[in-house]
């Protein structure tokens, strides 16, 4: 059986710039969200420090998310369950609701939450994670996302 290992995205962030960015000082403090942390630092280094911010989210992000990995995943170890207690709220949906999914991945996740349903809301689909919006693009392409 394979270990279930998950990263941070938090620690990804910091990777990023320990290798894109050696020069630079982004001390964080543990104690408070990655948020947080990125609102101090773009006020200690400037409002141009927000786009080195959004590459090292991006990079993170897609190292986490971008590739699927359904053995390090726990939503496949509970396949049915893990989706459970927020799947009431979608009972009802109908072709007059809009759906926004922000951190949607390749949409898998709002699939499983909407089940029958899925293609009565209008949805529109957000990731910061430029590989799983191509693995999203890809499945409705080729008609495994409906």
């Amino acid at each position: 059986m394979t270990h279930h290992q998950e990263l941070s995205v938090t620690d990804l962030f910091r990777e990023y710039f320990e290798e894109k960015f050696t020069s630079l000082d982004i001390e964080m403090d543990d104690e408070i969200s990655l948020y947080e942390n990125i609102k101090a630092l773009c006020q200690k280094h400037g409002k141009s420090f927000i786009e080195k911010c959004n590459l090292a989210l991006r990079y993170a992000y897609d190292t986490k998310y971008g590739n699927w990995d359904e053995v390090n995943d726990l939503r496949k170890l509970y396949i049915s369950d893990w989706c459970t207690p927020i799947k009431k709220y979608f009972e009802n949906v109908t072709q007059l609701n809009t759906l926004i999914d922000i951190g949607c991945n390749d949409g898998r996740e709002l699939k499983d939450i909407l089940g029958d349903n899925f293609s009565k809301p209008k949805i529109t689909l957000i990731d910061i994670s430029r590989k799983a919006i191509n693995r999203l693009q890809q499945s409705v392409v080729t008609g495994t996302l409906k």
